[in-house]
C-alpha cells in the first residue's frame, strides 16, 4: 500500500459508535487496538468491535481482556507490574491508575514496495514520571519509539525524510481518539490526544507548554531544547511561592564584592523582600555583578570597583542597580531599577579589570527549609541534608546548592535561580514546582577508563604505574574472594562491589522507606502472585525489590552468594565457588576493558564555592561515609594535591591537579561534593572539556603514585580552537520568525511546522561516534599533543552537544578533516622505519578498540608502537589477559585434580533430607495406614516431575552451549551482539515447568488404573488420605518438599535447584543450620526437626518431615498459594547480614561442609 498524499490519519483501530457509548477506559481501548492489530487482515473482517467493547467495559483489569475477548493470536502480555497494580487497586484507585499508564508504539521502516511505515503497539506500561505526565496524565499521550534501522536511514535518505514528515503530519487514530505528534526527544516521538480532537486544540496545547509570544526571541534550537525539559524523568517535590523565587545574576571572574550594609540599602530601594547572594548594576552603560561579601572580606558600607568603573569620578560613583522582582499584579517577574550615588571614599579600587568568564554556570542556591521538604517529599531521611539537588523548576534547570549559612530563624522555603539557569519565560500565574532529578549521595571509590588513561600517561604518569595498578587489582580480587572466612567474604562482596551497591541503591530508590521497615512489601499478603506465560517479556519478570519473580533469586550474582552464605552454606559449596569464579572473571574482564578501579578515587558532583573562601586553584571535599581501602578507617576529608577530571577526556587540559584544603565554613554544610574555587581566570569545570556546574560530575584521584607523576598542562598552551566555522546552523531563526505568524493565521499549518521543526533533528547526521573513533586513532598514532588530535578532539566534544544546539558539522569540512587525518597518518613510520600502509584508504582501528569492544575481525586494525613503546591501552590488554589466562589455567588444573573427589562427594543432606525422610517413610507398604496412597499419589509423582525438570535443565544447558558456539562463530565473522535474552528464555521454560507442579494440582492427581489394582487402593480412601497428608503439609511445606525432592534427584554439583527454587533451597539450609547450632536465626522462629503427629482418619506419623512443616507453618502466616516467605532475600536483610551477626556467629559452627577450598 503506497503512502497517499491526501491521507488524513493513520488508523490503528477504526472508530465505532460503541466506543463513545461505553466510555471505555484508556487501557481497555488500547488493548482492543492491540488485539485488533495482532489479527490478520482476514480475521479483522470477522471481529465485532461492539461485542468486544461490551465485554471489556465491566472489567477493571486490562490484563483480563485477553481471556474475556478470547483472542486467538494474543500479542505480548501486559507486564506483571501493571497487572499487579490493577489487581490491588480499589474502585477509587482506578481513575488515578489509568492516568499513569501510557501506550507505546514501535515505528519501523516501510515494507518493501510501499511507503507506509510499519507500526506495532507494545503492551501498555507505567509512564516514566515527568512534569508532562503529572500535569495532564499519561493516558493522553502515545510514546512512539523509532527503530534503530529507521533512525539510520532517516539520516541519509532525503526521500525517506519527506515520506516520514507526511507520515508524522497525520494524526494516529485509536478508536474514538486521535493523537497528534508534538514533541521529539532523540529517537522518541510523543503524541497527544485532546478532547476537542482538532488542530486548534493541539495548537493551544503546544503554546501552553511554552508560551510563544513571551519567548518569541528564543532561537528555534533553544525552543526545541526547552520543550524537552518537561519530559525529563523527575520526581515531584514541592511548589515554591513566586515571591520566594529569587532571580539573581551569575558570578564572573570580574565580579567584585559588596558589603551587607550597602546591599541592604539597595534591597530597600529595589523593593526586594530578601537578600540576594549577588546583585547586578550598570555603570556607564556597562553591566557588572557584585556578590555579597562576608564581614571579614570587606568593611561595612564599602563596595569594590575596577579602575575603569571609577574612571574620572571625583566625589561619587553612580550605579543603577537592577533586579528581577515578582509582581503579583502582573503575575510575572519584572525588572526594577534603583539608582545609588556611592561616595568615592566608600569605593575600593581593585585595579585593572580582568577578562570576564562565568564561574557559576548552571548552579543556584536553595534554602535548608526547601531542601528538607524535598527530602521529605521523596521519603528520604538523612543525618545531614544532601549538599546538592539537581532538578527542574519551570523552565529553569541545573544544580541547586544548599545554603551555606545556617539561620535558625529562616523557616521559608526559598530558591535562587541564576540567569544561566533561567531558560525561558513562563506564562503569567505559572506554578513553580520543583521537579527533582537527583541528589548527592555518599561517595564511593571510582575507576579510570580508556579516555582518561592515555591522558594520564601523556601528562607524565608512566605506563608501568597503570599496568601495575591493574595487576594489583586482579591479584587482590582473586585473593579477597578466595577467603574461607564467610564474614570477610560477605564484606568483600558488599563493600567492595560497586555493581552490588548500585543495585541496592536502585532497589531502595524504588522503595524509599524500606531501609526503615525491612518487612515492607515482603509479607505473604504482598508476595507477587504473578502469572507468567511464554508471551511475557523477560525484563519485566522482577519483583519491586529486583528479585526474579519466579524463583525470588536476587538478580545480582554477588547478592546470590551473600544470600547463600547467610542461609548457612559454606564458602566451599561448589555452587558458591562457581558463582565466585564468575564474579572474579567479570571484575577482571571489566578492568581489562579499561574500567580499572582506583581505591583512592571517587566520582562526585562539582559545585562552585558559594562562600568565596577558596583561593585560586583550591578545592574542598568532605565525606559522609568513605573508608580507606587498605585500612578500612573512615576518611572525613582530604588535604593536598588531587587530580580532577571530567568526561570526555580529549585534551591535555581535561585533567587538572588542584590543591585540596580544609575549610571550616564549607565543612559545616557540604559533604560528598567537590567545592571548586570561584577565584582565578577560569572556572575549573570550564577547563575540563568545557563543562559547567548544572549537574556535571567529576572523578577525583588522590592515589599517590598517580598524582605525584602527573604534570599539569597549562591552559595558555592549549587555547580554544576556532571550530565554530566548521559547523552550520540547521535550526536557524527565532520563534518570531518561524512560528508566530502561522500561530495567528493557520492552526493546521502551525502544528505541521512545529512538527517539522521537531523532526528536523532526526534528519541530520550525528558525527559524535565517528569522531570518537577518529580521535582514538589520532591519539593512538600521532599522540595527544598533536595539533590534529587536539582539533579532532574539540570537534568530537562539539558534536556531542550539536543536536541540542541545532548545529551540524558541514559535509565538506568533515571530508576535509578525514583527508587531513589520512595524509598525516601516511607520514608515520613503524618501528622498522617503513611507512604505514592502510588498505582502501580506510582509517585503521587501534588494536585495543577491536579487542575491548569485540569488533568484527574484518575491520582494518593494527598494533602500533610509538617510539618503540606499546600504547598504554595495548599494554594493559596484554597484562590483563596474561593474568586472566594464568588464573583460568590454575582453576582448570585444580578442577581436573579434584573432579573425581567432587563427583563422588556426598550430596548436601540438609537439602535432600526432607524428601528423603518422607520417601523412606512411605515408599514401601508398612504399618502406617495410607502410606502407599501417599507414595503413589504425592511423593512418586513429585519425584518423577522433578526428574523431568532436571532432564529438561540438562537439555537446556546442552542447547545453550551449542547456540553460544554458533553465535561465537557468527560474531567472529560479522561482529556485534546477537539475540538478547535467548538463554534467559530457555531457563524460564524450565522454571515454568517446575512452577507448574503446584500444591493445588497435587489434590487433583489420580494414579494410573494399574497402580490402583496392583496395590488394592480404594479411590475414595485414596482421596481422603491424600487430602489429609497435603493439608498437614500445607502449601509452605509442599514447596519445601518439592525443592528437597529436586535436590535429591540431581547430582551433588547440579545447579538446577538453585536456578528454579532458590528461595526454598536457602530456606531449607537455614532451617538445617539452625537445628545444628544454638545460633538464634533471625529469619523466623521456626523450630528444629521434631517428632509430631497428625491424625486425620487415624493416620499416625512419627519422626517425619510433616512434623517440621506443621511446626514451621504454625509459626508463619500461610497464604493460599505455595511459596516460602522471601524475607531471606530481602534487600535490607542482605545489606545488614554482618551487622546482625548471622554469618559471624556461624563462623564457629561445623556445618558439615568440606574444609578444603576448590
Amino acid at each position: 500500500m503506497a503512502f497517499a498524499d491526501d491521507l488524513t490519519e493513520q488508523v490503528l483501530l477504526q472508530d465505532h459508535s460503541i466506543f463513545s457509548e461505553c466510555l471505555l477506559p484508556w487501557t481497555h481501548l488500547y488493548e482492543i487496538a492491540r488485539f485488533f492489530q495482532a489479527a490478520s487482515v482476514k480475521e479483522r473482517d470477522n471481529i465485532d468491535l461492539a461485542h468486544w467493547a461490551r465485554l471489556a467495559a465491566p472489567a477493571t483489569n486490562p490484563a483480563d481482556l485477553r481471556d474475556l475477548l478470547k483472542v486467538t493470536k494474543p500479542p505480548l502480555a501486559i507486564s506483571p507490574s501493571v497487572n499487579l497494580a490493577f489487581q490491588r487497586a480499589t474502585i477509587d484507585d482506578l481513575p488515578r491508575l489509568q492516568k499513569s499508564i501510557a501506550g507505546h508504539i514501535i515505528i519501523d521502516l516501510p515494507t518493501k514496495g510501499t511507503e507506509l511505515f510499519k507500526t506495532r503497539l507494545s503492551p501498555p506500561e507505567f509512564a516514566k514520571p515527568n512534569e508532562l505526565v503529572r500535569k495532564y496524565g499519561a493516558d493522553k499521550f502515545l510514546i512512539a519509539k523509532l527503530s534503530d534501522q529507521l533512525l539510520r536511514r532517516l539520516r541519509v535518505s532525503p526521500a525517506l525524510q519527506q515520506t516520514f514528515k507526511k507520515f508524522c503530519h497525520c494524526p494516529f487514530r485509536i478508536g474514538n481518539r486521535r493523537f497528534f505528534m508534538f514533541i521529539r526527544k532523540e529517537g522518541t516521538l510523543r503524541l497527544v490526544w485532546t478532547p476537542e480532537d482538532d488542530w486548534l486544540s493541539v495548537k493551544y496545547f503546544i503554546n501552553n507548554l511554552l508560551n510563544l509570544q513571551l519567548n518569541k526571541n528564543l532561537s528555534i534550537a533553544k525552543w526545541v531544547s526547552r520543550m524537552t525539559l518537561i519530559i525529563s524523568a523527575t520526581n515531584p517535590t514541592l511548589d515554591f511561592e513566586p515571591q520566594n523565587i529569587h532571580r539573581v545574576p551569575d558570578l564572573y571572574t570580574d565580579s567584585l564584592i559588596i558589603s551587607r550594609d550597602l546591599l541592604d540599602q539597595v534591597i530597600e530601594g529595589l523593593g526586594l523582600t530578601y537578600c540576594p547572594s549577588a546583585i547586578q548594576g550598570i555603570i556607564k552603560s556597562t553591566k557588572f555583578i557584585w556578590r555579597l561579601g562576608r564581614p571579614d572580606e570587606i568593611k561595612p558600607g564599602l563596595i569594590q570597583l575596577w579602575d575603569c568603573q571609577i574612571g574620572n569620578a571625583r566625589q561619587n560613583v553612580f550605579i543603577k542597580f537592577q533586579a528581577h522582582r515578582y509582581c503579583h499584579r502582573a503575575g510575572s517577574f519584572i525588572m526594577v531599577d534603583y539608582n545609588e550615588a556611592i561616595p568615592l571614599n566608600k569605593c575600593l579600587n581593585m585595579g585593572q579589570r580582568v577578562k570576564s568568564e562565568i564561574m557559576t554556570d548552571g548552579s543556584g542556591i536553595i534554602s535548608r527549609e526547601a531542601a528538607t521538604k524535598i527530602c521529605k517529599a521523596v521519603d528520604r531521611s538523612f543525618d545531614a541534608l544532601p549538599a546538592v539537588y539537581q532538578g527542574r523548576i519551570g523552565f529553569a534547570k541545573g544544580l541547586w546548592i544548599l545554603d551555606p549559612y545556617y539561620n535558625p530563624k529562616d523557616s521559608t522555603a526559598w530558591i535562587e535561580i541564576r540567569d544561566s539557569q533561567w531558560k525561558a519565560e513562563p506564562c503569567n500565574g505559572f506554578t513553580f514546582h520543583f521537579n527533582l532529578c537527583r541528589i548527592s549521595r555518599p561517595a564511593s571509590s571510582s575507576q579510570i577508563g580508556k579516555q582518561l588513561i592515555p591522558l594520564l600517561v601523556s601528562r607524565g604518569v608512566s605506563t608501568e604505574t597503570i599496568c601495575k595498578d591493574l595487576e594489583n587489582y586482579i591479584s587482590f580480587t582473586i585473593q579477597e574472594l578466595n577467603t574461607q572466612d564467610p564474614v570477610r567474604l560477605v564484606q568483600a562482596l558488599t563493600h567492595n562491589s560497586g555493581s552490588l551497591q548500585s543495585i541496592r541503591k536502585a532497589a531502595l530508590d524504588r522503595m524509599a522507606s524500606i531501609v526503615h521497615n525491612p518487612s515492607r512489601y515482603r509479607s505473604f499478603k504482598d508476595d507477587p502472585q504473578i502469572s507468567i506465560s511464554e508471551f511475557d517479556s523477560i525484563q519485566f519478570r522482577l519483583t519491586p525489590d529486583s528479585l526474579d519473580a519466579q524463583t525470588l533469586s536476587p538478580t545480582s550474582t554477588e547478592e546470590q552468594v551473600v544470600t547463600m552464605l547467610a542461609s548457612g552454606f559454606s564458602p566451599n559449596c561448589r555452587i558458591i565457588v562457581d558463582k565466585l569464579r564468575k564474579i572474579k572473571e567479570t571484575r577482571i574482564h571489566n578492568a581489562i576493558k579499561f574500567k580499572i578501579p582506583v581505591p583512592e578515587s571517587t566520582y562526585v558532583y562539582a559545585i562552585p564555592d558559594p562562600t568565596g573562601t577558596l583561593k585560586e586553584n583550591e578545592a574542598f571535599i568532605r565525606f559522609s561515609d568513605f573508608r580507606d581501602f587498605s585500612t578500612g578507617i573512615r576518611i572525613s576529608s582530604l588535604e593536598g594535591p588531587v587530580l580532577v577530571s571530567r568526561s570526555p577526556n580529549v585534551a591535555p587540559i581535561d585533567a587538572q591537579k588542584v590543591n585540596l584544603v580544609e575549610n571550616e565554613v564549607l565543612a559545616e554544610t557540604y559533604f560528598d561534593v567537590l567545592v571548586c574555587s570561584i577565584q582565578g581566570q577560569r572556572s575549573l569545570l570550564s577547563l575540563l572539556s568545557g563543562g559547567d556546574y548544572d549537574g556535571d560530575q567529576v572523578i577525583l584521584i588522590w592515589q599517590a603514585n598517580i598524582v605525584e607523576q602527573f604534570q599539569n598542562a597549562h591552559p595558555d598552551n592549549y587555547p580554544p580552537l576556532n571550530i565554530e566555522r566548521l559547523f552550520e546552523d540547521v535550526q536557524g531563526g527565532t520563534i518570531d520568525k518561524h512560528l508566530i505568524g502561522l500561530y495567528n493565521s493557520d492552526s493546521k499549518a502551525f502544528v505541521r511546522k512545529a512538527q517539522d521543526i521537531q523532526l528536523s533533528g532526526l534528519f541530520k547526521p550525528y558525527f559524535a561516534g565517528k569522531y570518537s573513533y577518529h580521535h582514538s586513532t589520532a591519539e593512538y598514532i600521532l599522540g595527544s599533543d598533536n595539533p590534529l588530535t587536539l582539533k579532532i578532539g574539540e570537534i568530537y566534544v562539539k558534536c556531542l552537544d550539536a543536536p541540542k544546539a541545532g548545529i551540524v558539522l558541514k559535509a565538506k569540512e568533515d571530508a576535509q578533516i578525514f583527508k587531513e587525518l589520512q595524509n598525516e597518518l601516511k607520514k608515520v613510520k613503524d618501528e622498522n622505519g617503513k611507512l604505514l600502509v592502510f588498505k582502501n584508504n580506510e582509517l585503521p582501528i587501534p588494536r585495543f578498540l577491536q579487542e575491548s569492544e569485540k569488533r568484527s575481525s574484518n575491520d582494518p586494525t593494527f598494533k602500533y608502537k610509538r617510539n618503540g613503546n606499546l600504547h598504554v591501552l595495548d599494554a594493559l590488554l596484554k597484562v590483563g589477559y596474561d593474568a586472566l589466562r594464568k588464573y583460568k589455567t590454575e582453576i582448570d588444573d585444580r578442577d581436573k585434580a579434584s573432579h573425581k573427589t567432587r563427583f563422588l562427594a556426598a550430596r548436601d543432606s540438609d537439602l535432600s533430607k526432607l524428601f528423603a525422610d518422607q520417601k523412606r517413610l512411605y515408599e514401601k507398604k508398612n504399618s502406617i495406614k495410607g502410606s502407599m496412597e501417599i507414595w503413589i499419589g504425592v511423593l512418586r509423582p513429585m519425584q518423577r516431575a522433578m526428574m523431568e525438570v532436571a532432564e529438561n535443565y540438562r537439555g537446556m544447558v546442552l542447547s545453550t552451549k551449542h547456540d553460544r558456539e554458533q553465535d561465537n562463530l557468527l560474531k567472529l565473522e560479522y561482529g556485534g551482539v546477537l539475540e538478547a535474552h535467548k538463554d534467559d528464555t530457555k531457563k524460564k521454560k524450565v522454571q515454568l515447568k517446575y512452577a507448574g507442579f503446584t500444591y493445588e494440582k497435587a489434590f487433583q492427581y489420580v494414579p494410573e488404573e494399574q497402580d490402583l489394582k496392583l496395590h488394592h487402593i480404594d479411590i475414595k480412601e485414596y482421596h481422603q488420605f491424600i487430602s489429609a497428608y497435603l493439608e498437614g503439609v500445607g502449601p509452605f511445606g509442599y514447596s519445601l518438599l518439592k525443592a528437597s525432592c529436586l535436590s535429591m534427584c540431581v547430582n551433588p554439583e547440579a545447579f538446577v535447584p538453585y536456578e528454579v527454587a532458590f528461595r526454598e533451597i536457602c530456606f531449607l539450609k537455614a532451617l538445617a543450620c539452625q537445628a545444628k547450632s544454638s545460633v538464634t536465626f533471625t529469619l523466623s522462629d521456626a523450630t528444629a526437626l521434631s517428632d509430631s503427629t497428625i491424625t486425620p482418619n487415624c493416620i499416625q506419623t512419627s519422626n517425619s518431615a510433616v512434623g517440621l512443616v506443621s511446626t514451621v507453618s504454625s509459626n508463619l502466616t500461610v497464604p493460599t498459594f505455595s511459596r516460602v516467605p522471601h524475607a531471606i532475600t530481602a534487600t535490607c536483610f542482605l545489606a545488614n547480614v554482618v551487622k546482625t551477626g548471622i554469618v559471624q556467629k556461624r563462623k564457629q559452627v561445623n556445618d558439615g561442609e568440606g574444609s578444603v577450598p576448590i
